[in-house]
């Protein structure tokens, strides 16, 4: 009786576990996007150029969880996201065109 017990908990624990665990990438790629997103504001709205930098990387790191996942439409999205905060670093283009473009990749990348 006490094996069964046991084996029941030892059923139950790893079935969790594994449920668990399917979902740790969907949070911790979700958690890109909202450190893009993060960080993007701070580039634009105090001009923290070591933001920018972050947020570039980011963008990077993202890009390649879309690819990885066949979200193209976001993966383009976020390329133009890295190139405009480049260009804003650069004081080629201006904060609206930065933030428009965030705005594209919080609409194509919020399924992760």
């Amino acid at each position: 009786m006490r094996f069964e017990k046991f084996f029941e908990c030892l059923v139950l624990c790893t079935a969790v576990f594994f449920a668990w665990q399917r979902e740790l990438p969907a949070r911790m790629e979700n958690s890109y996007l909202v450190t893009v997103n993060r960080l993007t504001l701070e580039c634009i709205n105090f001009n923290k150029l070591t933001s920018c930098q972050k947020a570039l990387m980011q963008t990077e790191n993202l890009q390649e969880i879309a690819a990885r996942h066949k979200m193209y439409a976001c993966q383009t999205r976020t390329l133009g996201l890295g190139s405009d905060l480049i260009l804003y670093s650069e004081n080629e283009i201006t904060n609206q065109r930065v933030l428009e473009m965030l705005e594209q990749v919080n609409k194509f990348c919020r399924d992760f």
